[in-house]
């Protein structure tokens, strides 16, 4: 069997293949999901460390904003947005936590449906967003902190920055399954 991305042909050849790959992504993070309860998703490998669903929150926002910013919006305008597309806002995901941080408070209880309706919210405006862009949009740039970014590099951004948590994500579920289901840092 050939192995082959689900490239949409609505979008222009080069936005569709980094499309289908956060797309890829989200499919297999969504099956990854399947099953995981509350405790899973609030569980921290000890204090200070990121829970699965502080780093779920992460991946919707960072990818709400940096599509936000590379499709013109105002830097300060990303709170609005942030709470107009998924009702929270920017510091909820609690990242980065102190040394001796416990699973953001703001998350507390929340299942992972509500997380998986984030990164499907914020990829619904990504592909609003990024689906109106031709190829030759890639190159156009814009400003952040005085740095200059082009759009290709956000969305190569976000395919890799996906990329990195779900591999933490998967190895926060390697070390809770490694312990047959129970959930080994219990505050004291």
């Amino acid at each position: 069997m050939v192995q082959s991305l689900a490239r949409d042909p609505r979008f222009s050849p080069c936005v569709g293949v980094f499309l289908a790959q956060l797309d890829d992504q989200l499919r297999r993070m969504h099956a990854f999901l399947e099953g995981w309860k509350v405790s899973h998703l609030e569980w921290q490998a000890k204090p200070g460390r990121n829970s699965a669903g502080m780093l779920l929150t992460h991946l919707a926002i960072t990818e709400l904003v940096w599509m936000h910013l590379a499709n013109g919006g105002a830097r300060d305008t990303r709170e609005a947005r942030v709470r107009a597309t998924l009702g929270i806002s920017l510091e909820e995901d609690g990242i980065p936590l102190p040394p001796d941080g416990r699973h953001a408070g703001e998350l507390s209880g929340r299942t992972v449906d509500e997380y998986l309706g984030w990164l499907d919210r914020a990829r619904a405006a990504t592909h609003e967003i990024a689906g109106a862009w031709s190829d030759e949009d890639l190159e156009r740039t814009f400003v952040v902190n005085q740095h200059e970014f082009t759009r290709e590099w956000v969305l190569y951004h976000l395919v890799e920055h996906f990329a990195a948590h779900f591999g933490q994500i998967a190895l926060l579920g390697h070390m809770m399954r490694d312990n047959k289901g129970k959930v080994p840092y219990r505050e004291t």
